[in-house]
């Protein structure tokens, strides 16, 4: 039985395009007798991916992370209000603001 295809989004097919042009480029480099850097294999993969070098040691030394390990390592500060307002208080000014904007 037949792999079903898989389908990539659009970051992977922009990735996927990104390495092919690079390998290109690096084929007619070859063509016109210059000699590739096989010493530099981060800023060979950083060009070829076209990410940031520090992004490449990051996911490196990380691994793969999926959508929900990301999610967790995101912290939403609660922002703390600067004065108490009392909830009458509260209450008063979204009247005010209700009878200015005519939704009373």
């Amino acid at each position: 039985m037949p792999k079903p295809p898989h389908r990539y989004n659009e970051q992977a097919q922009l990735l996927i395009l990104n390495v092919l042009a690079f390998f290109e480029m690096e084929k007619n480099q070859v063509k016109n007798g210059i000699p590739i850097d096989c010493n530099n294999i981060m800023e060979r993969a950083s060009n070829a991916l076209k990410v940031g070098r520090s992004t490449l040691e990051k996911i490196k030394r990380r691994g793969i992370q999926t959508d929900k390990d990301y999610l967790n390592n995101i912290t939403i500060k609660q922002r703390e209000n600067k004065t108490k307002i009392s909830d009458f208080m509260k209450n008063k000014i979204r009247d005010i603001i209700y009878v200015i904007k005519g939704l009373a």
